[in-house]
């Protein structure tokens, strides 16, 4: 990752110099599942016989930088140029919570962000912050879908999507009791759901309830059987929308 400041202007009539803070930051990883925190990025330590990890950070080039201070002096009147620079690769830049390597941490790849600001060594000048996002791995590979509830999808997503009964939005093959759901795929079935009570209620048509992890153009919905031919398309929606915190219902109703 290259990352460049173009230039700092001052416009005053003396230099101004300014200390560096950085980060470089991504997603925080708890048992396989993705949550917004932010983490640091790590690097195994070079000052120590045993292992231990410190922040990576970006390397600094700019004839106005001084690297004992850490501060760069924008001259009076003048502009400076920065260039920032980090070698994920080169590197080997590591996850917080499981110090393997960031793409073996996250094999579909992950978000690199964070901040470099400015911090007027004399407090007389305003601070600058410069923000940056950038992504690690391979964009195409990242899954648009997140995973379902339901047993060939290992290490479920955290939204727990899947299809659901249109008369009583229960999940398909699950029986509700008093704190979540169990599998009973003989449940697997239009026609009828086992509710709370043990009853069978009847349902005629399914839906499904997709969690989606990026922005969608366009988005099918088709029958398949066995063999994978097509049966029928039941619904197409546009411009379906990511969520962060909340699931979307991408309605698609069948009745049998």
């Amino acid at each position: 990752m290259k990352w460049h400041l173009t230039y700092l202007q001052n416009h005053n009539d003396s230099p101004v110099t300014y200390e560096i803070e950085q980060q470089i930051n991504t997603a925080a990883l708890f048992d396989n599942k993705i949550w917004a925190d932010a983490m640091p990025v790590l690097k195994a330590s070079d000052a120590s016989e045993t292992t231990s990890y410190e922040r990576l950070t970006f390397d600094v080039t700019s004839d106005g930088y001084d690297k004992t201070s850490n501060t760069i002096t924008v001259p009076a009147d003048g502009t400076l140029k920065v260039s920032f620079f980090v070698d994920l690769d080169e590197d080997q830049a590591l996850a917080a919570d499981s110090h393997e390597p960031i793409l073996d941490a996250f094999e579909n790849g992950t978000f690199i962000e964070g901040f470099i600001r400015f911090i007027d060594t004399n407090d007389t000048h305003a601070d600058l912050t410069m923000p940056y996002l950038g992504f690690y791995g391979q964009w195409d590979q990242l899954p648009i879908i997140d995973k379902t509830m339901y047993p060939d999808d290992t290490n479920p997503g955290l939204y727990e999507a899947g299809l659901f009964y249109d008369q009583t939005d229960d999940y398909l093959g699950y029986t509700e009791f008093s704190n979540g759901y169990s599998l009973n795929l003989s449940d697997m079935v239009i026609g009828h759901v086992t509710n709370a009570s043990g009853k069978k209620v009847g349902s005629s048509g399914i839906y499904g309830n997709l969690s989606l992890l990026r922005n969608a153009e366009q988005i099918k919905y088709t029958i398949l059987d066995e063999n994978g031919k097509l049966v029928e398309t039941i619904a197409h929606n546009k411009d379906g929308k990511r969520k962060i915190i909340t699931t979307q219902a991408l309605v698609a109703k069948h009745h049998l």
